[in-house]
């Protein structure tokens, strides 16, 4: 699990191919294992379950919470900012209520419905409502 998966962390090659970097705090963890714990991550690219986490430190997570990162990511690619809010407070609140606060007209509703779908799937508060990442290249 990468953990700190956002726009700063993926670079590109001299053929414009997206490279992931910085596994700093990245846990190696198999698909399905559901076991693997974190105490470092920024709350701007954090999934519910991770924020839980470091409410209640028993809990776990997994892969997912990659899955939930890529739709914030693609929705910071389209919009230019956060779709929790500007400080880091209201974006943890926010995605703890899973309280999207960001103007729904404009930019995001010229989007196509496909991409919208996309990002709302990926940001799926459930987890294991979540797809997959392998999922995520049927899209």
């Amino acid at each position: 699990i990468h953990f700190d998966l956002k726009a700063d962390n993926i670079l590109l090659d001299k053929h414009y191919r997206a490279r992931l970097a910085d596994f700093s705090i990245a846990i190696p963890c198999k698909l399905g294992q559901t076991d693997c714990k974190t105490e470092n991550m920024a709350p701007q690219s954090a999934s519910p379950e991770v924020l839980r986490q470091k409410l209640q430190p028993l809990r776990t997570v997994d892969h997912r919470t990659d899955v939930y990162a890529v739709g914030i990511l693609a929705f910071k690619f389209a919009m230019g900012c956060s779709p929790f809010g500007r400080s880091v407070a209201a974006i943890a609140v926010n995605q703890l209520a899973g309280k999207w606060d960001f103007p729904r007209t404009g930019v995001w509703s010229s989007m196509t419905p496909e991409y919208r779908a996309f990002v709302e799937l990926c940001m799926t508060q459930d987890r294991d409502k979540r797809p997959q990442m392998e999922d995520l290249k049927k899209h």
